[in-house]
């Protein structure tokens, strides 16, 4: 059974490695794939040197948002000039259509001759005419028909009666024949038609102009007739300018009767789409043969027909692809000066920065020594090359001083460690002199003896780091019992705030003050009634005060006083003042106020530094 448990824990996962788990490792959400590509393309980015990066943050910042805006330039400017070209136009085909009208009313008013002359109101008589009337009728036709150049022909049927004057088309009053009675219903109303059936170039419209002829008892008595000519439709439409727009003239049903190109007379214009009814002019945009265009149309709606002016988007298009090719230029340009710029970039920047970054990948790679590069470049290039040998310079003394330094060290921790034996063996011999006066009952030697061993044991002690008040503190009580032996006329008080004695400082900072004040304070014991007190307190500094009532000195002569270094009994003042500085800095130290025959008291300054804290004072 256990045999075969150890088979299954061995088969089972080899099982969902191949079948399960690692098809649930392949697959994948639907949004990994972009997460993965983006996170390639972020790191491709961070991978990149100064010089892409640069060129890169060229084009996508000046390159792309200036073809960016020279596109919407581009659009705008299409727009604008469509918009422009449109509206002048319109006023154009208004001005031509106007044209137009006024000869088509010329023309009009022409017609009405035959009554100013009198020849409707010989028609309009009950009776034969006499071959006076008609040759003056005849002489009338002629004169309006010779009067206007636009004027080819005109007839005037009056009954059987036809008269006749200018070209011969006597085909009109066949072509016309369908079209009498609407003429008559008209009521004397000039009514305008075309025709491509009479005699003439195949490329233009002969426009016929009818109005039936009434009496003064309103009794149609014929018709007239004037075969125009294209001349007032040439004369508006035939100098308006053809650059982009095509115009035409045509009928209600969209029949061309005039073209700007004259093969496309005749044909058939969809006018289905121009909105009209109510108003002249209006403009709409459509698609001819996959080909944008714009029709501009003018309604004469007196007699049907439209001004059309067709513009060619194209056309536009094509003179506005015309500014692509400056900004292509520009482009080019800037691109050009983008890479003159990444080369002169490379010259003062890229081979330099290169060349400084080589060296110091080579300074730290290799072992911490002294390394000079050559000086590259100019101006801040040249500042970076010199400020690099300078900071290896610098880098190499400091290691060198630093060396030198943790030698001297390990040397005087040895010398420590050799001096610790000194101690230990005197601490041994004491220990047997303690036991041989424990032995022979001399109690007074027993405890000096053990003063003096807690004395050198304080002194072998190696872990200065946690050294504290207390420790001190303890010392000095010892250090009181064998100075009391010798000069037995003092005592020693202390007083210590709570958690002062926690306090850490440096080893025998205080015991030399208190020797001090035993040996000169107190006078070797030549003072009655002697006495030490030594207090302690804790703001948010520590501060220890050492004061005897013993004979005092001058504070201020004795700092003046020359040989003061070389007297024994003040080194040790000297000693504690400089340790304390080198210790903890220039805001600590000692304050001694001392007047003769008064005592002396010295006070102690140091930081607050608890047994577990490892902050540095040193300032």
């Amino acid at each position: 059974m256990k045999v075969r448990r150890i088979w299954k824990s061995l088969l089972i996962p080899v099982f969902w490695k191949r079948h399960g788990v690692s098809r649930l490792q392949n697959k994948k959400e639907p949004g990994d794939g972009r997460m993965e590509h983006r996170k390639k393309c972020l790191g491709n980015l961070k991978q990149m040197g100064v010089a892409p990066r640069m060129a890169t943050a060229f084009i996508i910042l000046i390159i792309v948002p200036y073809l960016f805006l020279a596109s919407v330039i581009f659009w705008f400017y299409e727009k604008n000039a469509i918009s422009n070209l449109t509206e002048a136009t319109m006023d154009t085909i208004t001005v031509a259509a106007a044209g137009i009208h006024s000869a088509m009313l010329e023309r009009e008013d022409d017609s009405m001759a035959v009554y100013y002359n009198g020849c409707v109101e010989m028609l309009g008589a009950e009776r034969t005419l006499t071959e006076q009337e008609e040759k003056q009728i005849t002489e009338h036709l002629s004169a309006s028909s010779y009067a206007n150049t636009g004027v080819r022909a005109a007839y005037l049927k009056a009954g059987r009666d036809v008269f006749h004057s200018g070209g011969n088309y006597a085909e009109v009053l066949d072509v016309m024949e369908p079209y009498e009675e609407e003429i008559v219903e008209a009521g004397g109303r000039c009514l305008w038609y075309t025709t491509d059936q009479l005699h003439g170039s195949s490329y233009e419209n002969n426009y016929i102009l009818a109005r039936s002829l009434n009496s003064e008892t309103k009794k149609n008595v014929g018709i007239l007739y004037l075969v125009l000519s294209d001349k007032m439709i040439t004369d508006a439409l035939g100098m308006v300018s053809t650059e982009y727009a095509e115009w035409y003239l045509t009928n209600a049903q969209g029949i061309v009767l005039y073209a700007s190109d004259v093969s496309k007379m005749g044909e058939h214009v969809d006018v289905s789409a121009l909105s009209l009814k109510k108003k002249r002019t209006c403009h709409t945009v459509y698609n001819e043969q996959g080909h944008d265009e714009v029709m501009v149309a003018y309604s004469l709606m007196d007699v049907g027909w439209y001004c059309i002016s067709k513009i060619q988007l194209r056309a536009v298009r094509k003179d506005a692809v015309s500014l692509v090719i400056p900004i292509m230029v520009i482009a080019l340009v800037c691109i050009l000066f983008m890479l003159l710029m990444l080369y002169m970039l490379r010259i003062y920047v890229f081979t330099p920065l290169r060349l400084l970054k080589n060296s110091m990948d080579e300074y730290a790679q290799k072992e911490i020594g002294e390394t000079r590069i050559r000086i590259v470049g100019i101006g801040e290039f040249k500042s970076l090359s010199e400020h690099f040998n300078n900071m290896t310079q610098r880098i190499s003394r400091l290691m060198k001083a630093y060396k030198e330094e943790v030698d001297e060290k390990n040397r005087q921790r040895m010398k420590a460690l050799s001096a610790q034996l000194t101690p230990h063996f005197i601490y041994n011999a004491l220990n047997t002199i303690k036991w041989v006066a424990v032995l022979n009952h001399q109690e007074k030697i027993q405890h000096l003896v053990e003063s003096l061993v807690n004395i050198f044991m304080n002194s072998a002690r190696a872990d200065d780091e946690t050294y504290t008040l207390g420790d001190e503190l303890e010392l000095i009580k010892n250090y009181a019992v064998i100075q009391k032996a010798r000069f037995m006329n003092f005592e020693l008080e202390i007083e210590a705030e709570d958690g002062c004695q926690d306090c850490r400082i440096r080893k025998l900072l205080i015991q030399p003050i208190v020797e001090n004040a035993i040996v000169h304070g107190l006078n070797r014991g030549k003072v009655k009634d002697g006495r030490i007190w030594i207090k302690a307190w804790m703001d948010e500094e520590l501060h220890i005060s050492v004061e005897d009532k013993g004979i005092g000195f001058d504070v201020e002569k004795w700092r003046n006083c020359p040989k003061k270094n070389e007297e024994h009994t003040n080194i040790g003042v000297i000693n504690v003042e400089e340790i304390i500085c080198l210790e903890y800095g220039q805001d600590y130290g000692l304050n001694i106020e001392s007047a003769l025959g008064r005592g002396t008291k010295v006070i102690y300054t140091l930081p607050r530094k608890m047994r577990n804290d490892t902050r540095d004072y040193c300032r």
